[in-house]
């Protein structure tokens, strides 16, 4: 988890975002790498388009048994909690005049494929405070794969 935060450290603080993780480090899951790290960017680059200050990449528990929940976390304006679900529509931005000339909207389309594509769970939420909590969540190991 730390190279991705590494990844996008000089770009995020060159926006005012400051990027941190929470992650035990006995934490464990069975996963295609490469599609959880596509996963975390396209979240992180969110985060940093949308959000100035603290954004958290956490790692903990899920919400059942057997899986993993990976999120990112920020204090950007968020996401209405009745178009939580359409941003995953590829192409779907809220406001084209929030970030004119950036990204395609096809990131959290990717993320949710991606997800769909390994049985993990994808979703977003608004962050308790304000802003918005990115998330998937993945096995621990092949016997609890969805």
């Amino acid at each position: 988890m730390q190279e991705r935060l590494q990844m996008h450290d000089e770009w995020a603080t060159s926006r005012g975002a400051t990027l941190g993780v929470q992650c035990p480090d006995d934490l464990h899951a069975w996963v295609d790498a490469a599609a959880l790290q596509r996963v975390a960017d396209n979240f992180l680059t969110n985060a940093v388009h949308y959000a100035a200050g603290p954004i958290t990449l956490q790692a903990g528990p899920g919400s059942s048994p057997g899986r993993v929940r990976i999120a990112v976390l920020d204090r950007g304006p968020g996401i209405p909690a009745d178009q939580l679900d359409a941003v995953f529509a590829p192409f779907t931005r809220l406001d084209s005049a929030r970030t004119p000339g950036h990204g395609s909207g096809l990131g959290l389309a990717i993320a949710r494929q991606l997800a769909q594509q390994h049985g993990w769970a994808v979703g977003l939420q608004q962050r308790d405070g304000g802003g918005l909590i990115a998330w998937v969540e993945v096995p621990v190991s092949p016997i609890h794969s969805v």
